[in-house]
């Protein structure tokens, strides 16, 4: 079924509409892919972890949650259920017995890496409607994440501050 392209011709439709309609998308668009895989215990918001150790090997759930602007509740429970289904391994960190070490397992690195394929599959899917201009706009999208990030850090000074 196609999208009627002319619902998002009207001016007063804002940006951040559009950023949560994407993020939404692929979001299903990755959980029908766990469904379908009879992987019902993770969903699409398990992805970013998985994908973040692939990327790191060895990383901790504060470096994680902070590079994901995520909870410190929110990626507890995350890692707990990835740990619980054998996804991740967690190991006391030797230099700081108050930290833990998050790491992949097989299964784990498994998913990460066919995560990373939809994303790819994703992201060109929607670059093939695209013109080499149009592309520039992941530049764009990572000032505007960053000037988003600012934003919220100067927020947060002036609440403390104030």
């Amino acid at each position: 079924m196609k999208c009627d392209v002319n619902l998002f011709k009207n001016d007063d439709i804002k940006f951040i509409t559009f950023i949560s309609i994407i993020h939404r998308q692929y979001m299903i668009y990755l959980n029908n892919y766990l469904k379908k895989e009879a992987l019902p215990i993770l969903t699409a918001s398990h992805a970013p972890i998985l994908s973040y150790l692939l990327y790191k090997d060895i990383s901790c759930q504060e470096e994680i949650g902070n590079h994901f602007k995520i909870d410190k509740g929110s990626i507890a429970r995350s890692i707990q259920k990835l740990q619980e289904k054998q996804f991740i391994n967690k190991e006391i960190d030797e230099n700081n017995r108050r930290k833990y070490q998050l790491s992949l397992t097989e299964k784990g690195r498994a998913v990460a890496l066919k995560i990373m394929d939809l994303n790819n599959e994703w992201e060109n899917q929607i670059y093939s409607t695209c013109n080499t201009d149009e592309k520039q706009i992941v530049e764009l999208m990572r000032k505007i994440t960053i000037s988003s990030i600012n934003i919220q850090k100067n927020t947060q000074k002036e609440e403390k501050n104030g």
